[in-house]
């Protein structure tokens, strides 16, 4: 009786001990990490007037207008933007709480930026709104990039 009882406690304490292991070690792993370079593929926008499209508009990235930018582990990050031979880039800071991406550019006075941001392991969707007021009218400006992991 008293072998059945300690194979009891001990197969429940390794059965608790192996749950936890494998919970704890799925959650780490599940996680995509934002960290790597990031090539746009679009761009899209929309603009709302008291909760009413107004205004909509598409950018298909190609070969000839070339977007990335790189996360890197240490929070900072870099934004490059070619176009027509032109090339501009910015850097700064980077945050992520939940699903909200907070950026500070390299300038003087920068504000934060928030992003709600989706993120998998090949695909990274950053959605940036802004709302304000303007001849008494409501105006909504909602702009949606989504990225491809290089």
């Amino acid at each position: 009786m008293k072998t059945i009882k300690t194979a009891i406690i001990l197969t429940t304490v390794l059965s608790t001990v192996a749950l936890f292991t494998s919970c704890s070690k799925d959650g780490e792993d599940d996680q995509a990490s934002i960290v790597g370079t990031w090539l746009g593929i679009s761009y899209e926008e929309e603009e709302y007037i008291d909760d009413e499209l107004r205004g909509s508009y598409t950018d298909i990235l190609s070969e000839e207008e070339v977007s990335t930018v790189t996360f890197n582990s240490d929070g900072t990050f870099e934004t490059s933007y070619e176009y027509e031979s032109e090339i501009s880039s910015e850097s700064g800071t980077y945050a992520i709480e939940g699903n909200i991406l907070s950026i500070t550019y390299d300038v003087e006075d920068s504000e934060i930026e928030q992003h709600s941001i989706t993120l998998t392991d090949n695909q990274l969707v950053l959605v940036y709104t802004e709302d304000y007021t303007l001849n008494d009218e409501t105006i909504t400006y909602i702009g949606t990039a989504t990225y491809s992991r290089q």
